[in-house]
């Protein structure tokens, strides 16, 4: 056996595992995309325009996220709120807001932005779904 086919196979393994080994580390460090797959074109990303199935609730809730969410056995996670506390009565829930909260465009989320947002969604002419 000459030497010129172990030489071939030995550069051909060194080429795989230096391949294999910038593959590894390029897509770990340079992954900046994440590609999800939906059943179907969403309706809006208006929350209050969207009354569909599962798969359009999750949508959203990948997109944006509200004071608080649920936990998968249900329990209340901190989401853009820390904490909350409710009045006496009932009817005045007040939310402290993460610190760090900031939109896509690095300006901060405000409670103003809730508001503004539950009243879009009350507004009878919107036609909330």
């Amino acid at each position: 056996m000459s030497a010129l086919p172990l030489q071939r196979n030995a550069s051909g393994l060194a080429l795989g595992l230096a391949m294999a080994t910038t593959t590894l580390f390029a897509s770990t460090t340079q992954a900046q995309t994440l590609d999800i797959g939906v059943m179907g074109e969403l309706a809006s990303f208006d929350t209050s325009q969207v009354a569909g199935g599962v798969w359009e609730s999750q949508v959203l809730m990948d997109v944006y996220e509200g004071l608080f969410k649920l936990a998968p056995d249900g329990k209340l996670l901190p989401g853009m709120a820390t904490d909350h506390e409710v009045s006496e009565d009932g009817r005045t829930y007040t939310f402290h807001l993460r610190q760090d909260a900031r939109w896509s465009d690095g300006e901060p989320v405000t409670a103003e932005d809730f508001v503004t947002g539950w009243r879009h969604l009350l507004k009878p002419r919107n036609a909330s779904k």
